[in-house]
């Protein structure tokens, strides 16, 4: 599946999912067309990896959350005043 597929599907639902794709295709981008020095190569490939390991512990807390059990629902007309 191309990179283009992916990101429409890890961005379908909320922005804050695809946050990691901004450290993933920059340095991605950058280390095609213009990274010639050792430096820049190193520079690159660390945000690359940095982006990755954010997407992966994002997915991760995502699919979590997904599994974990809601706390019991909003309870309309039946406030309580603490100390009162």
């Amino acid at each position: 599946m191309p990179l283009h597929q992916l990101s429409g599907i890890s961005c379908q639902d909320d922005a804050d999912r695809s946050i990691p794709l901004c450290f993933i295709y920059p340095p991605m981008l950058h280390l095609k067309a213009c990274a010639k020095t050792r430096k820049d190569k190193i520079l690159d490939y660390s945000l690359l990896a940095f982006g990755v390991i954010v997407g992966v512990y994002t997915t991760v807390q995502t699919i979590r959350s997904l599994f974990e059990p809601s706390g019991a629902g909003p309870q309309f007309g039946k406030c309580t005043v603490p100390g009162g």
